[in-house]
């Protein structure tokens, strides 16, 4: 079975229902309200804060190379 991730440092264009797609960079995962949400640091430096349940569609525009790092627990645990 063939693992995919969404590693800190790509970049992605995100349909999330606004009238526009967010073209930003990943930056990690948020708790936002009583939900979790995708932080996304756009082209003026800010973050995005994108709740999951919004988010439509995420096409990879350019990845980051996460090969060879050891992955740490994030302190985000789902169950």
């Amino acid at each position: 079975m063939t693992e995919f991730m969404i590693t800190e440092g790509s970049v992605y264009l995100v349909d999330y229902g606004a009238d526009e797609k967010l073209e930003a960079s990943f930056e990690g995962v948020a708790a936002f309200g009583s939900g979790t949400a995708y932080v996304f640091k756009n082209k003026a430096g800010n973050l995005v804060f994108v709740p999951l349940d919004n988010i439509v569609t995420m096409e990879l525009l350019s990845g980051s190379c996460s090969e060879g790092k050891k992955r740490e627990p994030s302190g985000v645990y789902y169950g």
